[in-house]
C-alpha cells in the first residue's frame, strides 16, 4: 500500500505541475500591492533588493477530501475548501499530544525519562489491538525512554506509545485530558475537543480546519517536535525471551517520499484520511503547512495527492513571477 501511494504521489507530480500552472497564472499577474502590517505580507530577501511577499489569491478545491486549507508560518491561512466545521481527528491528535507533554518539561533533557511499562500500559495495547489501531509490541516491565514513546506515536502512530506517554507524565489520562484543555485555552485554539484518551482512536477528540493549521503552527515553532516529525526512522527495543533487541521503525508518512517535512497523518472510519504537512520555502524564507480531513476512501491515497496538489499551487503562486 505505502509503495503504491508513494508511486501515484510520483506520477502526480507531472500531472499537477500543468495544472497548478494553469490555476495559479491568474493570481500571479494580479497586482501585489503591500497590505497593511499584520495582515499577511512578509519580506524576502534579495542580494539586491527586498521584495514584499504578498498573500496571493489562490483557489483550491477539494475532490477526495472533504475539507482541506493551505497557508504558510508568516502568512497565515491563504486558501481553503469546504466548511471549518470540528470533525474528528484520528492521529492528528498525537500531535497535540506531543505539545501537552512537550509544554511542561523544563529541558528537552527531560525526555530521556525512563517509563517502566506497567498494567494499565498493557490495556492501552490490548484496546488499541481490539479496536484494529497501530501498535508498538510492549512487555510488562520493559523500559524506555519518554523520547522514545514520542518519537513511536508520531512515526508508527502507536496509539498505545501515546497513552502510554500520557500516563507516564500526567499520571492518568484523566490527567492528561485536563493538561490538554488547558493548553487548547492557552494557545487560542478556540472550541478544540478532547476526546477520552491522547492517541485519536477515541473520536472524541475534534478540531475545526484552521485550528488544525494553527496546531501545525505550534508543532513547527517547538524544536524537538519539529525534528521528531521529519525523521525516516528510529530504532525501538524491542524485548524477547532470550534478551533485547531493537526494531527499526519507519516514519509512516508517505509525503516524507516526496520532498515534505512530516507532520503526521491518520485515519479512522468516522473521520476518514487526515493529514497536517509542512514543506520548507527555503528560496522566499517560509514554510508552507496544510492539512486534509475527510477522505473516506483511504485505499485509493487519494488525500496523499491532494495534499502535494494544494501545497505545489501555494509554491506557484508564491514563486511564480
Amino acid at each position: 500500500m505505502r509503495r503504491r501511494v508513494v508511486a501515484l504521489l510520483s506520477v502526480a507530480i507531472v500531472i499537477l505541475a500543468v495544472v497548478s500552472l494553469i490555476a495559479v497564472a491568474t493570481s500571479s499577474n494580479k497586482s501585489t500591492s503591500a497590505e497593511t502590517p499584520g495582515s499577511g505580507n512578509i519580506t524576502q530577501s534579495t542580494d539586491s533588493q527586498s521584495t514584499p511577499l504578498v498573500k496571493p489569491d489562490l483557489t483550491i478545491t477539494c475532490t477526495s477530501s472533504r475539507q482541506m486549507l493551505v497557508g504558510t508560518r508568516a502568512l497565515g491561512v491563504v486558501a481553503s475548501c469546504g466548511d471549518d466545521e470540528a470533525n474528528s481527528t484520528a492521529s492528528l491528535a498525537k500531535v497535540l499530544t506531543a505539545l501537552v507533554v512537550l509544554n511542561v518539561l523544563e529541558s528537552d533533557a527531560q525526555l530521556d525519562e525512563t517509563i517502566t511499562v506497567d498494567a494499565q500500559d498493557m490495556e492501552y495495547l490490548a484496546q488499541s489491538n481490539e479496536e484494529g489501531g497501530t501498535s508498538i509490541q510492549v512487555f510488562e516491565g520493559e523500559t524506555f525512554s519518554k523520547r522514545l514513546a514520542l518519537e513511536g506515536m508520531i512515526l508508527a502512530s502507536a496509539n498505545n506509545l501515546a497513552n502510554t506517554l500520557a500516563r507516564a507524565q500526567f499520571g492518568s489520562l484523566e490527567a492528561y485530558h485536563d493538561k490538554a484543555v488547558e493548553y487548547i485555552a492557552r494557545r487560542g485554539l478556540g472550541d478544540a475537543q478532547v476526546g477520552g484518551d491522547a492517541s485519536g482512536l477515541d473520536n472524541g477528540t475534534r478540531m475545526r480546519p484552521t485550528q488544525l493549521f494553527a496546531l501545525g503552527k505550534l508543532a513547527l515553532e517547538n524544536d524537538t517536535l519539529a525534528k521528531v516529525v521529519s525523521l525516516p526512522s528510529i530504532e525501538f527495543p524491542t524485548v524477547f525471551s532470550g534478551g533485547e533487541s531493537t526494531e527499526t521503525i519507519t516514519n509512516g508518512n508517505p509525503l516524507l517520499e516526496v520532498g515534505f517535512d512530516g507532520i503526521k497523518i491518520g485515519y479512522t472510519d468516522e473521520a476518514g484520511r487526515c493529514i497536517i504537512f509542512s514543506r520548507a520555502l527555503p528560496e522566499i524564507n517560509d514554510t508552507i503547512i496544510g492539512m486534509t480531513l475527510g477522505d473516506g476512501n483511504d485505499a485509493n491515497g487519494f488525500s496523499f495527492i491532494d495534499a502535494q496538489n494544494i501545497s505545489y499551487q501555494l509554491e506557484l503562486a508564491l514563486t511564480t513571477p
